[in-house]
């Protein structure tokens, strides 16, 4: 399989596999509740905290492997640095995972605040969780065999056998009248299954593992690999506190009702993110296998020209949209929660049109990641301290819109400094999707217009009226030329149509 295909199967794969585990989470949540009880699900939506564990404690070894894997291929360095990754990460679960349990029932009661009348299934529950999220954690390097092979398609598979596993079984012991100790035993099994089917996978791809001198050049496969990951780590752990920070001042300020607006627009944010960023997440190992920034810089532009189309589609869709997805949804407080929804999310997809540029970043210049993200938390939170006394909530708008711009100049910036272009290079350019964006607002605000106010209209067919524009919008402007398609989709019969298409 050509290296083009691969990047689309590994891309589309993620992307479907994302949007399933989304679905399945949606609809299977509500069954979950019915069945064991609110009370019940709050204590194993509480407990499930400890899933964060993996976060706090990965210090980058996964990503530093998929990386050196790509650039070394398969070497003994390869091997040794597999086998380094995993037993690091091992001794760093042991030690983590023996805490945990040991102080269980602080953790639960103390911490967690967990009723004592529940101690007994909850330590069990616990317990099982902590073992569960340090199988999930101890596969990662195994996972990352098979990302740096360019077979990113089948971490996607067993992430998604995982999900069903880890639902479907939950599900089927509730059904059968078991409660909280049982669904932890059933998270321990989907997860020694994905663990046991990602190393057997990884093992058949890779093959013999050379560990010739291996206690030799431990430590320095440890510092190769922790001074790379580190920074990778410390730019993904302050990206984590972004939205922790953002609603303590919010509870502070102006109340928890608030948060809770504010958390609805994260987690359309968060999901509609995942997506693209798993689509475009193939880029990274692509990288790593590559030296020459001059070609690197082109995909980089490319790959963002077009991720500039999507953006501007799907925000456009989302400001004629949001209010009738609010108002049918949630049916309440619909003013406040769609400028929250529309601001929030707007603010993220707006980040992601240069998230190639970031992938690049996180290869060669990972420290760059790191002001990056210390840059987003300040002038984010920083709005919000000076001026929530004088504007009052409009201060988190401010916030999102303010870092939003940040973070637009300093990629500008960085793409600049080390591939030497940007977004876009010249003012044609530039004009055409300023005019593109204003057709497609034209477009949306007409037949919203038109719509009067049909919620269901605007739901189902605004966001098909407003593609269908944007590709004939495309088309008139040439947005997309013979060669972006023969680059793309050449070895696709599909091509052929769509440059017919695109050339009259």
């Amino acid at each position: 399989m050509n290296n083009k295909k691969l990047f689309a199967k590994n891309s589309l794969t993620g992307v479907i596999q994302k949007l399933l585990v989304a679905v399945l989470t949606f609809l299977t949540i509500p069954i979950f509740i019915n069945l064991l009880g609110i009370e019940s699900f709050g204590i194993f939506a509480t407990i499930g905290v400890i899933g964060d564990l993996t976060r706090l404690t990965n210090v980058g070894f996964h990503i530093a492997l998929i990386k050196f894997l790509s650039s070394q291929g398969k070497t003994r360095e390869s091997s040794q640095d597999i086998m380094v990754a995993f037993t690091s990460m091992l001794l760093i679960m042991l030690v983590a995972s023996t805490a945990l349990i040991g102080f269980n029932d602080y953790i639960i009661l103390k911490i967690l605040n967990v009723s004592q009348e529940f101690i007994e299934d909850s330590r069990v529950l616990f317990n099982f969780l902590v073992i569960a999220n340090a199988l999930l954690f101890i596969g990662l390097p195994f996972s990352a065999v098979l990302e740096s092979r360019k077979m990113i398609y089948k971490v996607s598979y067993l992430q998604l056998i995982y999900s069903f596993m880890y639902w479907g079984m939950m599900l089927l012991v509730l059904s059968l009248g078991y409660g909280l100790r049982t669904i932890g035993l059933m998270a321990f099994i989907a997860a020694l299954i994905w663990f046991l089917l990602t190393f057997f996978v990884a093992l058949k791809s890779w093959g013999t593992f050379n560990f010739s001198g291996f206690f030799q050049n431990y430590t320095k496969s440890l510092k190769k690999q922790l001074g790379y990951g580190i920074k990778i780590y410390f730019s993904g752990i302050l990206g984590l506190f972004l939205e922790p920070l953002t609603k303590v001042l919010v509870a502070n300020f102006f109340g928890v009702s608030f948060v809770g607006f504010l958390d609805i627009g994260l987690r359309v944010k968060n999901q509609l993110s995942r997506v693209i960023r798993t689509g475009l997440w193939p880029l990274f190992q692509y990288f790593s296998e590559l030296s020459e920034f001059k070609k690197i810089a082109l995909i980089v532009k490319d790959f963002q020209e077009k991720l500039v189309l999507l953006v501007i589609l799907l925000n456009v869709i989302l400001i004629f949209t949001a209010r009738s997805l609010v108002t049918l949804w949630i049916g309440e407080n619909i003013d406040i929660i769609t400028m929250n929804l529309l601001i929030i999310t707007i603010c993220g997809l707006t980040r992601l049109a240069f998230e190639p540029n970031n992938l690049f970043l996180g290869v060669y210049k990972p420290s760059m990641l790191i002001v990056i993200q210390v840059m987003m938390i300040i002038f984010n939170l920083l709005p919000i301290v000076l001026f929530y006394r004088v504007i009052g909530y409009q201060a988190v708008y401010a916030g999102f819109l303010l870092s939003t711009a940040v973070y637009f100049f300093i990629n500008l910036y960085s793409q600049k400094k080390f591939l030497g272009n940007y977004i876009y290079d010249n003012k044609k350019d530039l004009v055409k999707i300023l005019s593109y964006t204003m057709l497609l607002m034209i477009i949306g605000q007409s037949f919203h217009f038109l719509a009067k106010n049909n919620y269901w209209v605007d739901l189902i067919v605004t966001p098909f009226i407003l593609t269908f524009s944007a590709v004939l919008v495309i088309k008139w402007l040439k947005l997309l030329s013979k060669d972006d398609i023969e680059r793309y989709l050449g070895s696709y019969p599909i091509s052929k149509n769509i440059k017919q298409f695109f050339n009259h």
